[in-house]
């Protein structure tokens, strides 16, 4: 009754003649038509007054109507489908869509038929474009359509019954816009039912089609349009000799629509994180309001022409979220912040509504939402945002619209869960458990009308990585989730696997990149899950005859718990520590004998590559591979050199003279080979007396056997010649015996021939083990087989050994060494050296005297000796003599072959012989 009121009111404002007393729609009217060709005369109430029980006769419904639908509701049905329409009378014919669209809702307040806008279309096969078609101008003056349809030219094509004759330019814009509206529903339905769009458009030429009132004078209007209500009208065209109509809608009378649009996310993931968030509110960015405006009006300034509404009789203009929402979860209402939209006109100017209203017919707000978290309940939540716009224009009206959006809210408390790489583990594949390994689980509710499961229950189940780069390998797998279930409730267990490595953590051995001992900083990743199990349904509603059953499809749906995961990742570190160097002692070992000297020393020290190996554990926890690190620190090859020199006398000077003081003893004088002794009988108990003034050849041999062990890196020149002739440089002899040589020159020794004999013993390289055979022996294995025949000077340098004392690494920081590369030999090598004196036997004098003076009777030595020699390394060490000069006495003795003893006495003068 309202409607029709506000429709009558409408009317009364644009055709001369009716007002409150007349309305243009009365409770009953009379109508005279011609339709199929014959004059139909008859009268009708409004379609809300018929009845079947409880009403006069004249407003009875035939019995045959009953159980039809839109019999004596027919108004009240197009309400609930977002029409109205006044409607005389009743429907009678043509059935269609099951039995629920007839053809014709009634009549007309004129009393032509009153066509129904569902109704399906009789013919869809035109593929032409509705500019392109041959409509009937005033189809009225046809009397063909006339007698066929029942058409009369209605009140608003007679000017003169017009109270604003401009009212005819209006109604061609908003028989435009319907004709925009009808395009997008064709267009849909085909699409839908799978038939050809036959209300088709070619770059929206219908709305420019070279008359002001082209569309105007081709509609027969049954219903005129109210600022609330849509109108409808019918149009005409010829096909097959045939015609045909076509209904048209007529857009409410704003000219102006607002359509509201807002676009967010379907789901959000709030954190419960008291640490590190201290809002209250869960904030929702980039929550966008778009505004669009239907409208054929054109806005402007003042000064503008061909404006139909200036900008300054825009009186509103409001756009944004409200600032209440609900939350559907638990029922309760809450205030919001909202922050953007436009609220009024106040703070806009006049180019900026107009670039909302005409440049851009429209606005796309981006607002951002905070929701209080005291409204939300742990888990998950759907909250009912809503947003308005309105536009009020002065004599247009308002127009308004409103959107809706639900949205899901988890509303989680994070996970967090640690995990340490240890100290020998290079890189970590880990299976991780959402949900601390708890269940996730999702139950389907059975909807109305349900009948039954159609296929199993799908499982979509999505995580989102954040972080990851630079912390794990790619991106974390996800696992353990099944796609189907042949269920309507189900529990899943899911669970990620990703591969963490020390490298993301500042800490990267096999990249000579080492980290300070202790443990790296800790990095983490965020995993954000959600799911949802959905199953397609049948389901069916059951009518009472004659109506039929309905039957349907849809899918239910439900959300598994949502999750945020906080993963942290950290590492144990030890790369080794620096090595104190041994102490090397250096000097000469006491050998026991004399006839023996060894020195010991330090050698070069060489800096030796070493190695560890590091784990790669696969996610069963095992070692997949090993991957082989350089250490930070070179080891300090150290070791002892060492030198022996053995001396030896081949023949000494006693032993030389020996053969001449028998004969001198024996008095045979002409026996003598090298020196005449002297035979007087009082002289025999010198060891070796003879006269001064005589010839004699001394000879004498002697060795020196020198042995070298030395350490040194391949290609280095041992210190083994140097040493050899530090040695023979050490040999001397010193005679104290006046004598003069073959050209009367006085002489201290004797020639001396040196003989050598070199020979290399041994050339060994030192072994060593580079690191486990495989990764059964890396942690399993004793160390002995593990260092197989490493040599032992490097056992000594290797950190994580018993060898070396720094077995503790190993039990405590999973720290061990191995050699890298090393090119170490220990060389032996040996001299024999032949000392041989006066080789040629020369002779010398021992003359009576020298300078004018006699030489005088006495005990006169012959000594052989060594002095000390050097090891001839930058570390010296000098050997202790042999026969030094502190140890040489005046006693004679016959053992001794390094000191021989003449005995001067007197001159050849005093023998006889001579």
């Amino acid at each position: 009754a309202e409607g029709i009121e506000l429709a009558n009111e409408y009317v009364s404002k644009r055709l001369l003649g009716f007002d409150d007393k007349n309305p243009f729609y009365p409770e009953w009217m009379a109508y005279r038509v011609f339709e199929n060709n014959k004059e139909t005369i008859g009268s009708a109430y409004l379609n809300n007054m018929y009845g079947f029980d409880g009403v006069p006769q004249d407003r009875k419904l035939p019995n045959e109507l009953a159980g039809r639908p839109l019999t004596n509701n027919v108004m009240e049905n197009l309400l609930d489908r977002k029409a109205f329409s006044v409607v005389y009378g009743y429907p009678l014919e043509d059935w269609k869509e099951n039995g629920k669209e007839p053809r014709y809702l009634g009549r007309s307040i004129w009393g032509q038929k009153f066509s129904n806008m569902f109704f399906p279309p009789d013919n869809t096969s035109s593929t032409a474009y509705i500019e392109d078609r041959n409509w009937v101008k005033e189809p009225w003056r046809y009397d063909e359509i006339r007698n066929q349809f029942g058409v009369r030219e209605d009140e608003f094509h007679y000017k003169r019954s017009l109270i604003d004759p401009n009212y005819q330019k209006r109604l061609e814009k908003l028989i435009i816009k319907g004709i925009e509206y009808k395009i997008e529903m064709v267009a849909e339905d085909s699409k839908a039912k799978g038939y050809n769009n036959y209300f088709r458009s070619r770059n929206e030429g219908y709305k420019n089609m070279g008359d002001d009132l082209y569309w105007f004078n081709r509609v027969v209007i049954i219903q005129p349009p109210t600022k609330y209500t849509w109108g409808l009208g019918v149009i005409y065209h010829k096909s097959g000799g045939k015609y045909w109509y076509m209904d048209m809608y007529i857009h409410p009378d704003t000219l102006i629509d607002l359509d509201m649009k807002v676009e967010l996310k379907d789901k959000y993931i709030a954190i419960m994180d008291d640490e590190e968030d201290k809002s209250d509110y869960v904030t929702i960015e980039n929550a966008v309001v778009d505004v669009s405006l239907d409208t054929e009006l054109i806005f402007g300034t003042k000064q503008e022409r061909n404006v139909d509404v200036y900008i300054s009789d825009v009186l509103d203009f409001k756009a944004g979220f409200r600032t209440s929402a609900t939350n559907t979860t638990t029922g309760n209402q809450m205030d919001i912040i909202v922050e953007g939209g436009i609220d009024g006109i106040e703070k806009l100017s006049e180019r900026e509504l107009k670039s909302i209203l005409q440049l851009n017919k429209g606005v796309s707000l981006n607002t951002t939402l905070k929701i209080p978290k005291n409204n939300l309940k742990q888990g998950n939540n759907k909250i009912k945002l809503m947003a308005d716009g309105s536009i009020e224009i002065k004599d247009e009206g308002e127009a308004k619209d409103t959107a809706e959006k639900i949205i899901e809210i988890f509303y989680i408390k994070s996970v967090k869960t640690s995990y340490m790489l240890d100290y020998d583990e290079y890189t970590k594949t880990i299976i991780h458990p959402f949900n601390k390994g708890d269940a996730l689980t999702a139950t389907l509710t059975k909807p109305f009308h349900f009948d039954r499961w159609i296929g199993d229950a799908r499982i979509r189940f999505a995580k989102t990585d954040s972080g990851t780069g630079g912390l794990v390998f790619g991106s974390p797998a996800l696992k353990d989730v099944p796609t189907s279930v042949n269920s309507s409730s189900t529990a899943i267990y899911p669970k990620i696997e990703f591969k963490a490595g020390r490298e993301f953590l500042g800490d990267n051995p096999p990249g000579v990149l080492y980290h300070p001992n202790g443990e790296t900083m800790a990095k983490s990743f965020i995993q954000q899950y959600q799911g949802e199990l959905s199953r397609d349904y049948k389901y069916l509603i059951k009518n009472v005859e004659p109506i039929p059953d309905e039957s349907g499809s849809g899918t239910a749906r439900d959300s598994f718990p949502a999750g945020h995961e906080q993963i942290t990742i950290k590492a144990k570190v030890y790369n080794g520590t620096e090595m104190t160097p041994q102490s090397i002692a250096k000097g000469e070992e006491n050998t026991g004998s004399a006839l023996i000297k060894k020195l010991y020393w330090e050698g070069n020290r060489y800096e030796i590559p070493v190695q560890r190996y590091m784990k790669n554990v696969g996610a069963n926890g095992n070692i997949a591979s090993l991957t082989p690190a350089d250490g930070k620190f070179k080891r300090l090859f150290q070791h002892k050199d060492t030198v022996q020199v053995t001396y030896g006398v081949n023949k000494s000077m006693a032993q030389h003279f020996a053969k001449d003081r028998k004969a001198s003893k024996e008095g045979r004088t002409k026996s003598f080979d090298y020196a005449p002794f002297a035979t007087d009988k009082v002289l025999q108990n010198l060891p070796y007396p003879l006269r001064s003034g005589y010839n004699y050849a001394p000879y004498g041999q002697y060795t020196a056997t020198v042995r070298t062990e030395i350490y040194k890196k391949g290609g280095e020149q041992t210190e083994h010649q140097a040493i050899v002739n530090s040695v023979i440089n050490s040999f001397k002899v010193n005679v104290e015996l006046p004598t003069l040589n073959s050209k009367g020159q006085k002489v201290n020794t004797y020639p001396i021939n040196v003989a050598k004999n070199t020979k290399l013993i041994s050339d060994e390289v030192l072994k060593y083990n580079a690191g486990p055979s495989g990764v059964g022996d890396y942690g399993s294995a004793n160390e002995s087989a593990l260092l197989g025949s490493t040599n032992d000077l490097f056992k000594k340098i290797l950190e994580g050994w018993s060898y070396s004392g720094t077995q503790s690494s190993w039990l405590d920081k999973k720290y061990r060494e191995y050699v890298k590369s090393a090119d170490i030999h220990k060389i032996t090598e040996e001299t024999i050296i032949t000392f041989t004196v006066n080789p040629k036997l020369e002779k010398f004098l021992t003359p009576i005297e020298i300078g004018g003076k006699n030489i005088p009777d006495g005990d006169y030595f012959i000594r052989v000796y060594f002095n000390g020699f050097e090891n001839c390394h930058a570390n010296k060490v000098v050997s202790s003599a042999l026969n030094p000069q502190s140890s040489w006495s005046k006693k004679y003795n016959p053992n001794d072959p390094w000191n021989m003893v003449i005995n001067i006495r007197g001159t050849r003068h005093d023998d006889m012989i001579y």
